[in-house]
């Protein structure tokens, strides 16, 4: 995600009716979707979502924000501002890495990691990769 992504982000959530014509958080995701898919500049956030809160495998990341908001007893008038929240969490985690590589890697190392201890994720799952020994998850 560039910097500049992140702001076209930042301005949706913050001022949700300039771009969208009901100015809801399922509006506000389908928009913000529409520019992933567009640009793929979440590539990685559902994976890292799923690893943060330890839920959520079955859903796209708008499912899983809308489930983690639910959960959390987010009101719908601050569920954009903690959507936001979660983008700027996101950005400073790709941040903090040297490159993009690595932020991506250390992403899917983590989930990977991550399925390995669901107990479905077994060699008969659809996809299955079985652990690699020679290599390690970054912090």
């Amino acid at each position: 995600m560039t910097h500049a992504q992140l702001e076209l982000i930042l301005s949706v959530c913050k001022r949700p009716g300039m771009f969208v014509v009901n100015g809801n958080l399922d509006c506000v995701i389908a928009y913000i979707d529409g520019l992933d898919q567009a640009t793929g500049c979440l590539v990685g956030f559902r994976e890292w979502l799923v690893t943060r809160f330890e839920d959520g495998n079955n859903l796209v990341w708008g499912g899983l924000v809308r489930k983690l908001l639910r959960e959390n007893f987010v009101a719908e008038e601050d569920s954009i501002v903690r959507l936001c929240q979660l983008f700027i969490e996101f950005k400073q985690f790709l941040d903090a890495c040297h490159t993009h590589r690595e932020a991506q890697l250390k992403i899917y190392l983590r989930y990977h990691a991550w399925l390995l201890n669901r107990s479905y994720y077994q060699p008969d799952f659809p996809g299955y990769i079985p652990p690699y020994d020679g290599c390690s998850i970054p912090e």
